[in-house]
């Protein structure tokens, strides 16, 4: 299953038009779902550690979530924006899981929570923003070239 999701994941990065070192970045995503994903499934073979190995599995699969953000398509270029920063939440919750898979104090639990409401809230909140200055952005460059400017070459005042 890692290896068909990593395939799918560097298809993704093949074919964008858009990811800057495609070869360096193909790589990089499989060494990382790899490696969480291989150490998860040795953890979970051994039975005080498979709730932390499950853990792990899921950091390296949250790690491709991230890759959409490289997709050709709006709708799965929009979900690898939105959700690019699960993977830090994952990675928090196996942190402080730490070695038992379970979240002991209620200071870890409210840490996490934490960092699962900013992945989910802020991120959105922070996007839409975003877009929001970039279409102002849009909307100023777009009257500057009306009025008869060229990129990159500022209008006299």
């Amino acid at each position: 299953m890692a290896a068909s999701a990593t395939g799918g994941a560097v298809y993704v990065i093949a074919v964008s038009k858009i990811a800057p070192h495609p070869v360096a970045q193909s790589i990089l995503t499989a060494l990382v779902c790899f490696t969480f994903v291989g150490t998860g499934v040795a953890a979970i073979r051994l039975r005080p550690y498979a709730r932390f190995g499950a853990l792990l599995a899921a950091v390296g699969f949250a790690s491709l979530i991230s890759v959409l953000h490289e997709a050709n398509g709006a709708l799965p270029y929009t979900l690898g924006v939105l959700a690019s920063n699960v993977v830090f939440a994952v990675l928090v919750h196996a942190l402080l899981a730490f070695p038992s898979g379970r979240l002991r104090s209620r200071t870890a639990r409210l840490l996490v929570a934490a960092a699962y409401l900013d992945m989910l809230l802020l991120q959105v909140a922070g996007n839409r923003c975003a877009s929001a200055a970039a279409a102002a952005q849009l909307r100023a460059t777009k009257r500057r070239l009306e009025a008869g400017a060229r990129p990159g070459i500022p209008v006299p005042r």
